[in-house]
Order: C-alpha cells, then structure tokens, then sequence
C-alpha cells in the first residue's frame, strides 16, 4: 500500500498534473480564442446594426421633411381656401348690393316707363287716326 505522500510525489502525479496544466492552458487558450471570435461576431452586429440605425435616421429625417413640406402645403392651402370664403362672401354681399341698387333703380324708372309706354301709345294712336282720315 502505498503512503499519501509517496501518491504526491510519484512521477505519474507529476505527468498527470503536466497534463492537467496543458489542458488547462488549451482551454483558455481556446477559451481565449472562442471570447475573440464572439467578440468579433458582436462587433459585426454591431457594426451593421449601427448602419441600420444610420439608414433609419436618414428615411426618419427625410420623411420629417417630407412631412414638414407637406404641412406647408396643407396651411398654404387652408390660406387659399379662407381667402377664397372671404371673396365668396364679399361677392355675395356685392351681389345683394347689387341687387339693391337695380331695385332702386328699377322703382325708379318705373313712372319713367309708364310715362314712355303712355307718350308711345299716344303717338301711336296719332299716327294710326291720321291714317284713317
């Protein structure tokens, strides 16, 4: 049977802890390599993740403008339209006006009118007796 410290110091425990470390050291050393590769792999995410954003930015501040041009249109429309109710309006109040006037003017030529029918018939009737006689 052997002793506890002959197990310690036999050379087989001195090859299996040589062993023990290499494999220790290749595990990091790949442990190390897989960190590198994934760390790689998150930077090229990254990396097209950022050009994504980039490319998101630019439609965002284009459709911003796109948006901006078209409010311009809209309140420069909605400026035509108030000034085209004002005008329709002040064209109604010009029509009544009118209106008005041509009523005035018709009540007073009315009298006028039956004055000239009156002179007409009579010269009429002049004109038709001097025929007969």
């Amino acid at each position: 049977m052997r002793t506890i410290e002959g197990d310690l110091r036999s050379p087989e425990r001195d090859v299996k802890l040589d062993l023990i470390a290499e494999l220790s050291s290749a595990l990091k050393q790949l442990s190390n390599e897989r960190n590198r590769s994934d760390l790689e792999a998150l930077n090229m995410k990254e990396s097209m993740h950022r050009v994504q954003l980039a490319e998101r930015d630019k439609e965002i501040a284009w459709k911003t403008e796109h948006i901006a041009s078209l409010e311009a249109d809209v309140n420069e429309r909605n400026e035509m339209i108030v000034k085209l109710r004002k005008a329709k309006c002040d064209m109604g109040k010009d029509k009544r006006r009118l209106e008005q006037e041509c009523k005035h003017k018709e009540q007073a030529l009315r009298p006028l009118l039956g004055i000239i029918k009156v002179l007409i018939l009579r010269y009429l009737g002049e004109k038709i007796m001097g025929q007969r006689q």
